[in-house]
């Protein structure tokens, strides 16, 4: 992926932006998207895309989950993302055990904010109380 953003920076940006806002996105979505990241430099946007896929922060998560001032945690995912898969949903739901919730959203994509604010935003605040 590091390969394809430095030799075609803007045609990696509309391919992924198109892949990441899912099957169901709005084209309006999809091209807003592609537009913040075809506005990034692509040295700054590399580095970020290095350090986003190469990081591993599970460690983490056990240690807020062992915090007893921790507050509780709740994740929102959609039922379909091809940056962060299931398995990754279901390990976080055993790894926040009664500290947290997780909740899948019957829509698909990476950016549901940006592709389903509706219901991204209905889901959200129902958490925020």
């Amino acid at each position: 992926m590091f390969e394809a953003m430095a030799a075609d920076y803007k045609g990696w940006a509309a391919g992924f932006a198109r892949a990441v806002a899912g099957d169901t996105a709005q084209p309006k979505a999809v091209e807003r998207f592609r537009k913040t990241l075809a506005g990034m430099r692509p040295g700054t946007a590399i580095g970020m895309a290095r350090s986003i896929f190469r990081s591993d922060f599970r460690s983490s998560v056990s240690a807020l989950v062992a915090n007893e001032d921790s507050p509780p945690l709740h994740l929102l995912q959609t039922s379909k993302d091809l940056a962060v898969p299931m398995a990754v949903t279901d390990y976080m739901r055993r790894e926040l055990g009664e500290k947290g919730s997780v909740e899948v959203l019957q829509i698909d994509g990476h950016i549901p904010q940006v592709t389903s604010p509706d219901v991204f935003t209905k889901a959200l605040l129902s958490h925020l109380g």
